[in-house]
């Protein structure tokens, strides 16, 4: 008798110990998952803004042309006046060199239309894409970009402690390469306006198939 309830002693600390084993594994690699997709949605929270606000004052260029104001681009965009002008000498000087651009900011110098005047002299240099530098210089100096390189390093290094044949990797890998691809597409512009038009449209899309699945688990 004593020798069957020592078995079943056993037995019972070890079915335990092998289901606290098993929940902790699971629980460790539902953090993991968690991780993963908290880091890659805050980079697409931001990338989304970014791209709306490259989107938009690149609009307002293509609406206005050569008559867009201060208060036309500002309307469309998420960014100050202060922002924009920082922007702008900030590309005059990297193409231009430091004195070069001293040169042609002092040039449009007018305590009342400085910001027009080098906001015409930049699109009327670059057009619609000079919008979309201006962005990237704004979000560039807000640490924006960084906050959102970084999320997505952390995201990329967390998803290779996680088994590719996880139910749900398939879909961390595609948000993650998805979200990846459309930072890239905000940090180095090229096409038309209607295609970037269609291209953000294209993400947006993807991306929404993306996280349909991932959304399942995370609330479990």
């Amino acid at each position: 008798m004593k020798k069957w309830i020592k078995g079943l002693t056993v037995l019972c600390a070890t079915t335990i110990l092998y289901t606290g084993c098993g929940t902790s594994k699971e629980d460790a690699l539902l953090e993991k998952t968690q991780k993963v997709y908290e880091n890659v949605d805050g980079a697409y929270n931001s990338v989304k803004k970014y791209a709306n606000d490259i989107y938009n004052g690149c609009k307002a260029y293509v609406l206005q042309g050569e008559n867009l104001t201060v208060e036309d681009f500002l309307d469309e965009t998420n960014i100050t006046e202060d922002e924009m002008l920082d922007a702008m000498k900030a590309y005059f000087v990297e193409k231009f060199g430091e004195d070069q651009a001293e040169e042609l900011i002092r040039s449009a110098d007018d305590d009342e239309y400085t910001s027009l005047v080098l906001l015409r002299s930049f699109s009327g240099m670059l057009g619609p894409a000079g919008m979309g530098i201006i962005i990237e210089n704004v979000y560039s100096a807000r640490g924006t970009t960084e906050d959102i390189q970084d999320k997505l390093d952390t995201a990329k290094n967390t998803l290779k402690e996680i088994d590719s044949d996880y139910e749900y990797y398939a879909s961390l890998k595609d948000y993650y390469t998805t979200v990846s691809s459309y930072y890239d597409f905000c940090e180095h512009l090229t096409g038309t306006f209607e295609q970037m038009q269609d291209t953000i449209t294209e993400y947006e899309n993807d991306i929404r198939k993306d996280t349909n699945d991932l959304k399942l688990a995370i609330d479990e």
